[in-house]
């Protein structure tokens, strides 16, 4: 498989990041429109948006981790640091709704009828493990593109010489004039 050119990751680089952004952006937009007016006091209401939000978190983190790859690849380093402070805010609130989805959860118990105590039962463990593998992965991801933003230009353009060079096994033979 031939690599990739910087040509190509140039070309691709802009509508990349501008789908990337939408399949990011757009199911945050939506969960925000379906939990308006916001409820705070009302556990149903943050049961509901803490479940809801398990399913946006998953298309979220798909597409900021193919902006921190076309970013890695380009050596976009703004967007790097803004994929790594998104990553870090989303991170803490999956965490805050970690903690307070039990509860709520506790509270809605008293709520569901006996016959589908199983279902809500199921639902809500899988709810709150996705807020938890969320969690850690938009802090995996925070840490990898704040490492990556991090590195200094020369080790960038170190990087993409060495992609672009031909590899050269071997040393070159000597040449020698005879007289």
């Amino acid at each position: 498989m031939p690599p990739i050119s910087f040509d190509i990751i140039r070309r691709l680089r802009v509508p990349g990041y501008f789908v990337m952004t939408m399949l990011s952006v757009i199911p945050v937009v939506e969960l925000m429109a379906a939990a308006f007016p916001p409820q705070i006091h009302q556990f149903a209401w943050r049961f509901g948006l803490v479940t809801a939000s398990g399913a946006t978190a998953i298309t979220t983190i798909i597409g900021l981790f193919f902006i921190f790859a076309i970013a890695l690849m380009s050596g976009d380093k703004a967007v790097l640091w803004i994929v790594s402070g998104f990553c870090a805010a989303a991170a803490v609130l999956c965490l805050g709704a970690a903690g307070m989805f039990p509860l709520d959860a506790l509270q809605m118990r008293t709520q569901v009828k006996p016959e589908a105590m199983a279902r809500y039962n199921a639902g809500s463990a899988v709810a709150f493990l996705k807020i938890l593998s969320a969690c850690v992965v938009y802090g995996a991801l925070a840490i990898s593109s704040y490492r990556a933003g991090g590195r200094s230009s020369a080790e960038t353009s170190r990087d993409r010489a060495a992609a672009a060079s031909k590899l050269v096994v071997g040393q070159a033979p000597v040449r020698t004039s005879v007289n």
